[in-house]
């Protein structure tokens, strides 16, 4: 697991979104596939054999929408709302069908993923 961080400061205005930063990330696979035996006879098994590469981009794009909040009634109300969107969040990705071919999503929507 990689572990890569930001450290920034900078000045925005109540509820404005900014960019902090992104990564980018590309992962390359190699898939081999063969006919049983006849795949592992030298130079003749590269007839019964095909090796192909996948490549797979990910792209994290880091965004902070800051919330000013004066009082303690407010603190309470905005927490709730975020919770509310957290748990649609996490709904909507268990709906939605994997691109993977991985059926189980449910590390992915808490970000263990």
């Amino acid at each position: 697991m990689f572990n890569r961080q930001i450290t920034s400061r900078v000045t925005v205005k109540d509820k404005r979104t900014i960019v902090l930063g992104g990564l980018i990330r590309d992962d390359t696979t190699t898939i081999e596939k063969k006919v049983p035996i006849l795949g592992d006879i030298p130079l003749l098994g590269l007839l019964f054999k095909k090796k192909s590469k996948q490549t797979t981009r990910t792209n994290l794009m880091i965004f902070i929408t800051p919330h000013i909040v004066t009082e303690d009634e407010a603190i309470g109300t905005a927490t709730e709302q975020r919770k509310k969107a957290q748990e649609t969040f996490e709904e909507d990705v268990q709906k939605t069908p994997p691109k993977d071919g991985k059926k189980d999503r449910s590390k992915r929507a808490k970000g263990k993923n």
